[in-house]
């Protein structure tokens, strides 16, 4: 064995002492922690409903301490939705809050949407389009009427 229990190509040898080995029965804090949007797609309708009304009223108080009192209060009150509510305030509370609030955010307001205006001078002949429905048949017939601008 060389220095760091090591072989002479750097790999590890056997009885490798270094590091911290994993062990059968420790798997504590192995895995990421799951994401708000995950825990509450997985809940009926009606308890969804519930769990983004309690975050829309946390996220909109004054202060973290606020907030935490009364989501934790909701979680004992609304047993359906309690599990969600942790792993909210957990996701919330932790490294990455912002990332999570982000993440609740865009599952109640939707994703920002990003319009470009984009101007395309091109000569096509002889392509086929097929369209899955009438009224995109309707607005793509329309574009193609439109005379070309200069």
């Amino acid at each position: 064995m060389s220095k760091n229990n090591r072989d002479a190509k750097g790999r590890f040898v056997k009885g490798n002492t270094l590091g911290n080995r994993f062990q059968e029965g420790n798997k504590e804090g192995q895995g990421r922690p799951p994401l708000p949007s995950n825990a509450i797609k997985k809940l009926p309708k009606e308890a969804r409903e519930q769990v983004y009304a309690v975050l829309w009223t946390a996220i909109s108080m004054h202060n973290v301490k606020e907030a935490q009192s009364y989501i934790e209060d909701q979680a004992k009150a609304l047993p359906e939705c309690g599990m969600a509510l942790q792993v909210c305030l957990r996701a919330l509370l932790g490294k990455n809050g912002f990332l999570a609030l982000m993440d609740i955010c865009d599952r109640l307001f939707g994703r920002p949407q990003q319009a470009h205006q984009v101007d395309v001078d091109a000569n096509v002949s002889g392509v086929t389009i097929n369209v899955a429905s009438k009224e995109s048949a309707q607005i793509l017939q329309d574009i193609m009427d439109q005379p070309a601008s200069k």
